[in-house]
Order: structure tokens, then C-alpha cells, then sequence
């Protein structure tokens, strides 16, 4: 069972005025909703096995090393307001972070992370999963396809077949604008996570 972290309003209130109170007192949230991941969902986060090294090679026989250096669900507090300054309800998300092994390239293209969030949350995110390489962001709609709403279609990739990929385009951080390294279209699976990634600039790296 996760334990909520501590609210932010007590936080606030606590360690300034240091007063001796209890969070629970200020910011009750025994009874606040958590959100979890269906059974669907928990499947696209099987492939992130800690420590485990996933390579991907280009055209050029060029490999890229990346090591999961996170792999965690976590419990994110959500909700409230100005009327409101409590957490209202749980989020009981997935984090995974991954780090090139290799110390070749651009310090900010060098980590991957994914992060998905229940399908059900009052969240405003536009989908329930966001992926991000280096500087480029993704939304990857893992509920609607797990819901049957987005057919997934088999891919072939350097001889080898996938039988359900599901792919997201770049969606831009204003005011950023992509560099020819920088990802813009990224390929994932169930089974294997992140399988395929195209640069900017025309380079190619799939999964070994």
C-alpha cells in the first residue's frame, strides 16, 4: 500500500510557523480518492526492468546504450486550489528514466522518460501516458488503445515484426524549436517498450 506524501499546505504552514501539528490536522486526506493503474495499463510497464541496458543501432552500425536508471510507481497528490489548498486525490503513477551509458552527444538528448498516469485522474493532461527523449515530448494514448478505441498495427523493423506498435509524433514545447538530433516520431510496444525512435535530421534507431 503507498502512503500519500505530505500535503503541500502543511508544508507551508508546519515549517515556517513551526507549528506543533499534525499534517492530518491541517490537510485530512484519509478519505481522499486514489487513482490506480487498470491491469491494461500495468502491462506497458513490465518491459522497464531496473538496471536492464536496451540498445538501439542505426544504419551506420552506430549502437546507443541506454540503462533504466528508474523504474518506480509512485503516489503524486493532485487536486486543490485556492478554495482548496489540499491534495484532493491520489494519482498511483508509473516513472521510468533511462540514461545513455555511453558518453557520446548532447547532454540533453542523452535521457529518456516515460511516465503514465491512470487512465480515470482528474488530470488535465491531454493523454494518460507522455514520454520524453532528450528535449522532444510525446503523448502516447496507452488507455484508448488498451480500450480497444485505437487499433495498434503490426510493424517490421530491421527483419524483425512487431504484431502491435504503437507510435506518437513530436508534440513541441514552445518556444523550442528541434534540433537534427532531437526525436520526432517514436515507436512503442507492450512487450518491449520503446522499440523504434526517428531524429529530426533523418537518422533511424531501432531496438537490437
Amino acid at each position: 500500500m503507498l502512503i500519500p506524501p505530505i500535503s503541500r499546505y502543511c508544508f507551508l504552514l508546519v515549517v515556517p510557523l513551526g507549528l506543533l501539528t499534525t499534517c492530518k490536522k491541517l490537510c485530512d486526506t484519509t478519505d481522499a480518492p486514489v487513482y490506480t493503474l487498470t491491469p491494461g495499463q500495468q502491462a506497458w510497464t513490465k518491459p522497464f526492468g531496473k538496471d536492464n541496458v536496451w540498445r538501439f543501432g542505426n544504419a551506420n552500425g552506430y549502437v546507443r546504450p541506454y540503462r533504466i536508471t528508474r523504474a518506480q510507481t509512485v503516489s503524486e497528490g493532485a487536486g486543490g486550489g485556492k478554495s482548496t489548498p489540499c491534495f484532493t486525490y491520489f494519482n498511483e503513477s508509473f516513472i521510468a528514466e533511462l540514461e545513455r551509458t555511453d558518453s557520446v552527444g548532447y547532454v540533453l538528448e542523452r535521457t529518456v522518460r516515460f511516465q503514465l498516469t491512470p487512465a480515470n485522474a482528474a488530470d488535465n493532461a491531454p493523454l494518460d501516458a507522455v514520454a520524453f527523449l532528450g528535449s522532444s515530448r510525446f503523448w502516447l494514448p496507452i488507455a484508448r488503445a488498451e480500450e480497444g478505441q485505437l487499433p495498434l498495427l503490426p510493424a517490421t523493423f530491421t527483419d524483425r515484426t512487431y504484431p502491435a506498435v504503437l507510435q506518437s509524433a513530436y508534440a513541441p514545447l514552445p518556444p523550442q524549436v528541434p534540433r537534427p538530433t532531437s526525436v520526432k516520431r517514436v515507436f512503442f510496444t507492450k512487450a518491449d517498450g520503446l522499440i523504434r525512435f526517428e531524429e529530426f535530421g533523418g537518422t533511424v534507431w531501432n531496438r537490437l
